[in-house]
């Protein structure tokens, strides 16, 4: 008795042979794959003047970025140099008048104006860094294998002065958040 053979052909894991390529001999050879071929197309005119103004432009501002971060680095620092010295001023010169403060509030108030002098120091460090970042020895060689131009290096020096300089801006925040805090409860806290 024949059995009938199945409409359905057996699946094939790829990569193996079938039955009939082992029964013959020849060895199984994968279609080759089909790459698309990229169509490009002419744009239908030339970039215009305000386009090609505006390459312009951008060169120009990506290529001084570095200058504009590191000046900018230098008004914050400046800036907060002051901040921490009007902190500093006023904790020595009211600082006398803590003790009329009852113990617990005298503790929190000088803490909170101690934290708003240490965040804005470090605030104040942050932005020296962005202002006058330190250079370890830098050749070409290693310059050119990790950033292939030197522009983009330029590009992450002036990517890395940002993020410092924007740390410095939260350091301030906070300090400036807890300087306020001091203040009020200098204000409001019995004595």
């Amino acid at each position: 008795m024949t059995t009938p053979k199945s409409s359905v052909e057996p699946i094939e894991e790829p990569g193996r042979q079938s039955r009939d390529q082992e029964k013959d001999g020849s060895p199984a050879v994968p279609p080759a794959p089909t790459i698309p071929t990229a169509r490009y197309r002419k744009p239908a005119a030339p970039p215009g003047p305000q386009v090609l103004l505006n390459i312009e432009e951008w060169t120009d501002l990506v290529d001084t970025s570095l200058e504009r971060v590191t000046s900018s680095a230098q008004r914050w620092q400046t800036g907060l140099a002051g901040f921490i010295g009007v902190i500093t001023t006023v904790l020595l010169l009211e600082g006398g008048r803590a003790p009329d403060l009852r113990p617990p509030w005298r503790y929190i108030i000088l803490g909170l104006l101690l934290g708003a002098v240490l965040l804005g120091i470090v605030g104040l460090w942050k932005a020296l860094e962005a202002a006058a970042p330190s250079h370890s020895a830098v050749t070409y060689d290693a310059v050119v294998a990790k950033y292939v131009t030197i522009r983009a290096y330029k590009i992450a020096a002036a990517n890395a002065a940002i993020a410092r300089l924007r740390s410095a801006k939260r350091l301030v925040a906070a300090a400036c958040v807890l300087l306020i805090i001091a203040i009020a409860l200098w204000w409001l806290a019995p004595r």
